[in-house]
C-alpha cells in the first residue's frame, strides 16, 4: 500500500484538487492515470453542465478545460460563466487547436496555461506542477470554517468553537477536510477511497470516523452515518 508520506503533497498536507473537462474518454482517463499517480486528487467530467454540478459540491483548486466539446458550449464560453459566477479557479485550457487568436481569448479570461493537442501527459504535468508552484506560492490563508470548526491544513489542527485545539494525523486531516467541503450532503465511501486510500480494508473509513468523532468530543457528534452510503457533517 503506498502511504499518505510517500505521495507529492503541497505544504500543509493537503493534495491539489483538479477537476478535467473533455469530452474525449480516452485523454481523461490517461490524464487521470498520470496526475493520481503523483499524488494529484484527480475526478474528470465529459461536459460542462456535468463539471458545473461538481464544482458547485466542491470547488476545485485547478480545472483542466478542453476548448472544444461539441455539441455543448465551448470551454471557454464555460469558463466566462463561471467568471461571472464570481468562481476564480485557476485554468489551464487543452485543445486541439493552436490558433493565436484563440489562445489570446484563453489568457483573456485569466488561463494560468494553453496546452495543445496531441500533447505528451509528461509535459502535462510539468504544466500543472508549474501552476501548482503559483497557486500555493500565492495562497495566504487555506483555513476552512464550518460551523464551529476551523480547519488548519499547514499545521495539522482544527480549532472547535474558536477555543479548543484539536492535532490530526494526516489521514485524519484528509478524511475531515473531505467532510467539511462538502458539508450538508453525504460523501459517499467510495469518494474517501478514491482520495485516500489505494487498498485498505472496508472498515479502515470507519476507524478513522471513530477517531475523529472522539477527538471533536461534542462537536463530532454532527459527523452522522447514512446506513449504506456514507457520511454526512452536518454544521
Amino acid at each position: 500500500m503506498l502511504e499518505f508520506g510517500q505521495k507529492k503533497f503541497p505544504e500543509g498536507g493537503i493534495p491539489m484538487y483538479i477537476l478535467m473537462v473533455d469530452d474525449d474518454f480516452l485523454t481523461r482517463q490517461l490524464v487521470e492515470l498520470t496526475l493520481k499517480n503523483n499524488g494529484y486528487e484527480v475526478e474528470t467530467v465529459d461536459n460542462p453542465t456535468g463539471a458545473l454540478s461538481m464544482i458547485e459540491r466542491c470547488v476545485p483548486d485547478l480545472l483542466l478545460v478542453d476548448v472544444r466539446m461539441p455539441p455543448h458550449i465551448s470551454g471557454f464560453e464555460f469558463v466566462q460563466q463561471l467568471n461571472s459566477a464570481g468562481y476564480t479557479i485557476p485554468v489551464v485550457f487543452v485543445t486541439a487547436c493552436n490558433d493565436i487568436p484563440d489562445r489570446l481569448r484563453g489568457f483573456s479570461l485569466r488561463a494560468e496555461d494553453y496546452i495543445c493537442k496531441p500533447y505528451d501527459f509528461q509535459e502535462l504535468l510539468a504544466r500543472v506542477q508549474v501552476v501548482e508552484r503559483h497557486i500555493y506560492g500565492r495562497t495566504v490563508d487555506r483555513a476552512v470554517k464550518v460551523g464551529p470548526l476551523e480547519l488548519l491544513p499547514d499545521t495539522f489542527e482544527v480549532k472547535v468553537n474558536g477555543e479548543k485545539t484539536v492535532i490530526l494525523t494526516p489521514i485524519e486531516l484528509r478524511v475531515l477536510t473531505i467532510l467539511m467541503n462538502h458539508a450538508g450532503n453525504v460523501v459517499a465511501r467510495d469518494k474517501f477511497f478514491d482520495r485516500i486510500w489505494q487498498d485498505e480494508t472496508s472498515n479502515v473509513l470507519d476507524v478513522y470516523i471513530a477517531r475523529l468523532r472522539r477527538k471533536l468530543g461534542k462537536v463530532g457528534r454532527s459527523i452522522h452515518c447514512q446506513r449504506g452510503v456514507g457520511y454526512v457533517l452536518k454544521a
